[in-house]
């Protein structure tokens, strides 16, 4: 699997995090070290993709470029600094989707830093893509609060429920012959992230997994169906580790 990890040095007052709300760095930590301990034995190359670079950041990744043998390598800065907010998220979406789309014949991964990886999703996601074009690992807690899901589909994967659902976020899974497909479509909408998959639905399912494999780290938006105090308790004993 190709891992496109999209970062962004700037903190954002409109979010609350449930952990680190004031340590930007310590929570793209946590969060990026759930992705390399988690789905990192599937992660055959990854690129980073950020804007509003700054030190700690660069040495963060720099840090961890090598990891169980593997180089990672392919560091992309996108220098943002004087645009907006919506902006710079457009710019490093559509830079993302362009190094992604370079791989036609891989299955790929799109994160954002703020997605935190449950133990032993990688293998999961990886078998999904064997069956579905497009997955987000994220159980969106929408799809309930919202009833999204009156006319969704169910199936099994290797003991794994996945359902058709209608949107989700920028972080997904997909076959790279999808995402050079539905490229244009996915960069016109950029950060429109609802509207975009809702186009994209009209010709192909988006699947999520039940219980969810991942969560958006946004304290009202928590994926349901897991202790997340108990699973962040357990990451931080892996942070406190040399190289972390």
């Amino acid at each position: 699997m190709i891992a496109v990890f999209k970062m962004c040095g700037t903190t954002y007052t409109d979010k609350v995090r449930p952990i680190f709300n004031d340590s930007r760095i310590d929570f793209i930590k946590l969060c990026y070290n759930s992705v390399l301990r988690n789905v990192g034995e599937e992660i055959t190359q990854m690129f980073f993709v950020v804007d509003n670079a700054n030190t700690d950041l660069f040495n963060l990744i720099k840090d961890k470029l090598i990891m169980d043998g593997k180089i990672y390598k392919n560091l992309t800065f996108l220098e943002n600094q004087n645009i907006t907010k919506l902006e710079a998220v457009g710019v490093t979406a559509r830079e993302a989707l362009d190094v992604a789309a370079g791989f036609p014949k891989e299955k790929i991964l799109l994160v954002e830093d703020d997605y935190y990886f449950l133990p032993g999703v990688g293998k999961k996601m990886v078998r999904a893509l064997d069956e579905f074009e497009v997955i987000t690992p994220y159980d969106h807690p929408a799809y309930y609060k919202e009833n999204l899901l009156v006319n969704s589909e169910k199936k099994e994967v290797d003991g794994t429920i996945w359902q058709s659902v209608p949107s989700t976020c920028l972080t997904f899974a997909c076959r790279g012959e999808f995402l050079n497909r539905e490229l244009e479509v996915f960069k016109d909408y950029a950060c429109r992230d609802s509207e975009m998959w809702q186009d994209i639905g009209k010709r192909t399912k988006l699947w999520a997994s039940v219980p969810t494999l991942a969560t958006h780290m946004e304290k009202s938006w928590m994926a349901p169906g897991i202790d997340w105090e108990k699973e962040f308790k357990e990451s931080l004993k892996y942070l406190k580790t040399p190289g972390f």
